[in-house]
């Protein structure tokens, strides 16, 4: 959407595109997978290490794969809309 209203606006695409982006970084999802890194060093006991464990890798690989998608669905149209999104900059 914001590649077919910069030009409109007379600005470039990132203008609208990138400040969109920012409420929508999966915070809790990092914070759960930090604490259950620093879980796992704490806990004592195989059963404790596992949970925490599993807790981490399921919130980061969340959080990383949101993220991986933010930037795919920010630059995939600026670049399959070449001519529109640079015309605002010309």
């Amino acid at each position: 959407m914001s590649v077919f209203m910069s030009p409109k606006a007379k600005v470039p695409a990132e203008t609208c595109i990138y400040p969109s982006l920012l409420p929508m970084i999966p915070g809790i999802y990092a914070y759960k997978a930090f604490a259950g890194l620093a879980m796992c060093m704490v806990r004592q006991g195989r059963e404790a290490f596992d949970t925490y464990f599993y807790l981490f890798a399921v919130n980061a690989l969340t959080a990383i794969s949101v993220i991986f998608m933010m930037v795919a669905g920010a630059t995939i149209p600026i670049f399959m809309f070449k001519k529109i999104s640079f015309r605002a900059t010309r």
